[in-house]
């Protein structure tokens, strides 16, 4: 959980927007909830709720090698191989 805070002088100039975003994991599949709740001191606190669903994605590429034999590679001497997406 993270905490944002706002200096006096900005609030008081008005609306300030807040940005939230939704970033689910690789294997966050589903509703997902949340709360975001509003602290100010002598002021009551508000709420509001959060949902999002993530969703599951299809590989775009896939690799048959599972693995690169590089040899022998002196320092700092830069070797590329290539590879083929099939």
């Amino acid at each position: 959980m993270e905490s944002v805070s706002i200096p006096k002088t900005d609030a008081a100039s008005g609306n300030q927007p807040i940005y939230v975003r939704f970033s689910p994991g690789e294997t966050s599949v589903g509703a997902i909830n949340g709360i975001l709740t509003f602290k100010s001191t002598g002021a009551n606190s508000k709420t509001m709720n959060l949902n999002g669903n993530g969703i599951s994605i299809q590989s775009i590429i896939t690799v048959s090698e599972t693995s690169l034999d590089f040899g022998v590679v002196k320092s700092n001497t830069p070797i590329d191989k290539p590879v083929v997406n099939e």
